[in-house]
């Protein structure tokens, strides 16, 4: 159970969505490529990062700085905020997460079997 102020304060509007299971990260993930692509009119998809992407969007930080790596597109280059210094990440891979403000380096890493307090997810996007 988790305190009912962090889903009805705004004050937590821009938090991390916790408490949910890697398969309701990658139902949100369709369900977003699918509206997003409808809005788009191209081809938007929505999935959860892999460990390279984090790897990649990590490059060059020091073990416990944030990374903000950034990451190609066919449209740009975007930023990947606030990697490691927050709640643990869910990987596309179910059951590994990257840790979060509890890691010793940036990509540390977890086993995850359910929903926690400190687990969340990022959807990365790839444009066709």
């Amino acid at each position: 159970s988790y305190n009912a102020p962090y889903f009805n304060s705004k004050k937590y509007n821009d938090w991390p969505v916790i408490g949910i299971s890697y398969q309701q990260a990658v139902k949100y993930c369709n369900w977003r490529s699918k509206v997003v692509s409808q809005k788009e009119r191209r081809k938007v998809v929505y999935s959860l990062p892999s460990m390279m992407a984090y790897k990649l969007a990590s490059h060059d930080s020091s073990p416990n700085k944030v990374a903000e790596g950034l990451y190609a597109t066919s449209i740009g280059f975007r930023t990947f905020l606030g990697l490691c210094e927050n709640a643990d990440e869910m990987t596309e891979q179910e059951g590994l997460a990257i840790m979060g403000s509890s890691r010793t380096h940036c990509l540390d890493t977890l086993s995850y079997y359910a929903p926690t307090a400190s687990l969340s997810f990022r959807c990365m996007a790839s444009v066709n």
